[in-house]
């Protein structure tokens, strides 16, 4: 948010900027990022889904790997979700 020229943005204004490592909406994983965008634009709608739990059941079940997304990595930032990036 305090990149040259995003300052002036109205998302940075308002604070609504929400990022998401590339790989998760260009990839298999591509359901887990639409999982996070729902949850972000229409909270209301989806009150009951957690973005984090399917994203970390697609890590754990589907690819088989030992990875605890609430320890490591860095995959998507909202600023009141998700302000660490996990």
């Amino acid at each position: 948010m305090n990149r040259p020229g995003f300052a002036g943005t109205d998302s940075v204004k308002s604070g609504r900027v929400y990022t998401l490592a590339s790989d998760i909406v260009m990839d298999a994983i591509y359901p887990v990022g639409i999982c996070y965008f729902a949850k972000w634009f229409y909270p209301d709608l989806f009150k009951d889904m957690d973005p984090n739990a399917i994203h970390q059941e697609y890590l754990s079940k589907f690819l088989g790997i030992d990875y605890d997304l609430s320890k490591r990595g860095e995959f998507v930032y909202h600023p009141e979700q998700h302000p660490e990036g996990r």
